[in-house]
């Protein structure tokens, strides 16, 4: 006999296991397009910056413009200062 008391349908089964799963993939969804935003956010803002043409270590011209120097190595983005030109206190050695 179906439908008795206490008896739960394959269903209502399939529903009650599947229920998390969609909720957790929505919730991933919404982190990853959250996070591609912020992301987003962020290269834009370093894309304001004048991107140099050829590496101030070695005068080599850059073909593709990264962090490094694919001839000498050296970093091709001067340092950034700390406000009004000061040096980051971290990078000074404590005695």
């Amino acid at each position: 006999m179906r439908g008795q008391a206490g008896e739960i349908s394959t269903l209502t089964l399939i529903i009650i296991l599947l229920a998390p799963l969609v909720v957790m993939g929505g919730l991933a969804f919404i982190l990853i397009i959250a996070y591609a935003n912020r992301l987003s956010r962020i290269t834009a803002k370093s894309e304001g910056k004048p991107r140099p043409t050829v590496c101030p270590a070695c005068g080599h011209k850059l073909v593709e413009v990264r962090n490094f120097c694919a001839e000498c190595g050296a970093s091709i983005w001067p340092p950034e200062t700390g406000p009004q030109g000061e040096p980051d206190a971290s990078l000074q050695e404590h005695h």
